[in-house]
């Protein structure tokens, strides 16, 4: 079951048709060259800008914003997560998608790494919720400074774009291979769950400083 997407993205399962056809229509190629050229783009880029950020406004303003820390250690942990998490979708579960395939069953291999993105996907999503309730729906105050009403803009944006990400991921991409063997790949909390670990440990901070 996918993270279920906030009210307030609307129904952007179709995109504004001057641009071309919807993602949801894409091929599996060409859904994997948007999802890593808008989304994975967008995380690598915007999540060490507002770690950065934030971690300027709590040096100043710590007294001030009791739960920025937390706020702060929040987004640490998505940071930790999600740079390995991209690396095992583009280095080794995207691009087994891109091959063709002609109706084989899904195997052990490929259902335990799907399995292993989607309890990722909640785990994010469970960070994302913190996100929201600490900062009280991302609220500026009428206080707010410009940095602060920047770094609640962002988070904004950010918690937006990447529940829409996981969206696209679980519902456009990964389904495709639901029922060719088993059924949809489980990603129950279980004992017996895989764990995934990932080609390496790299958060976007460092993939950012490894492309730049």
């Amino acid at each position: 079951m996918a993270l279920e997407r906030p009210p307030r993205l609307g129904d952007l399962n179709r995109d504004d048709p001057a641009r071309g056809p919807s993602w949801t229509e894409y091929s599996v190629s060409e859904l994997i060259d948007h999802l890593v050229g808008t989304h994975h783009a967008y995380l690598v880029r915007e999540l060490p800008r507002l770690l950065e950020l934030g971690h300027k406004i709590l040096a100043s303003q710590r007294e001030a914003l009791p739960d920025l820390a937390t706020v702060m250690d929040r987004l640490e942990r998505l940071d930790e997560e999600l740079g390995p998490h991209l690396a095992t979708e583009e280095e080794v579960l995207f691009p087994w998608c891109r091959r063709p395939h002609d109706g084989e069953p899904v195997g052990d291999w490929v259902s335990a790494r799907i399995r292993c993105m989607r309890r990722q996907h909640l785990d994010t999503g469970t960070l994302l919720d913190d996100l929201r309730r600490l900062t009280g729906d991302f609220a500026v105050p009428a206080d707010a400074s410009p940095d602060y009403r920047g770094f609640l803009v962002g988070l904004d944006g950010f918690e937006a774009d990447t529940r829409l990400h996981i969206h696209k991921e679980e519902d456009a991409l990964f389904r495709r291979y639901s029922n060719r063997r088993n059924g949809w790949p489980s990603c129950a909390k279980t004992k017996a769950a895989p764990r995934c670990p990932a080609p390496d440990r790299t958060g976007t901070r460092q993939r950012t400083a490894a492309l730049s």
